[in-house]
């Protein structure tokens, strides 16, 4: 009523960077004053942290780690800082990870960069 649409449980999934053309048409209200909208839904890229392992989804480095684990684990994850990455990297034994692009040195090590590990 009074043009507002509900999409309750509506959810759509596509390759990360792509388009997708949502049609809509409405049969309450007469056909001849009904005209299909069409919206065009742009997602996002996966971002550096994330690694696409199917073509439908953005899967963050180190996510898979619980919270209830012990210091040690939670600091080992994997990393990505690399956009094009096809795989999360194993953190570095002089570094500390905490999972996406969040990598830092120990005590006693340095990095150039936001960007570098």
């Amino acid at each position: 009523t009074k043009g507002i649409f509900n999409f309750k449980g509506l959810s759509l999934t596509t390759k990360p960077g792509s388009t997708l053309q949502l049609k809509v048409t409405s049969n309450s209200i007469p056909l001849t004053q009904s005209q299909p909208t069409t919206f065009s839904i742009t997602f996002r890229q996966c971002i550096v942290g994330e690694i696409s392992l199917t073509t439908q989804e953005c899967y963050p480095c180190g996510s898979n780690i619980p919270k209830t684990a012990s210091f040690q684990e939670r600091t080992s994850r994997e990393y990505s800082l690399n956009i094009n990455d096809a795989q999360c990297t194993s953190c570095p034994t002089d570094a500390y990870c905490w999972g996406a692009a969040n990598i830092g040195p120990k005590p006693g090590y340095w990095r150039v960069s936001s960007t570098t590990s």
